[in-house]
């Protein structure tokens, strides 16, 4: 059992490798960044960042760039 990026990486590079998906999700593992307590212009600055690329497409794009389109939160 792994995480859908690991998973990815593993099927591109591995050819004895196969994928047993289940139906449902099975454990959804939230990602995020961290930031140190307290420093909230640098928290701000990635939430700008973060609203900028998924307004115009950056975000989504690098996704589909990786493979990761469909875990990637773009809206």
């Amino acid at each position: 059992m792994t995480d859908y990026p690991y998973s990815r990486r593993l099927l591109d590079n591995a050819d004895w490798a196969r994928l047993v998906s289940s139906p449902q999700p099975f454990h959804p593992i939230p990602y995020a960044y961290a930031v140190k307590p307290g420093d909230d212009a640098w928290l701000a600055r990635l939430d700008a960042f973060v609203a900028a690329i998924k307004r115009d497409g950056r975000l989504a794009a690098a996704a589909k760039r990786s493979g990761l389109e469909q875990i990637a939160l773009t809206q």
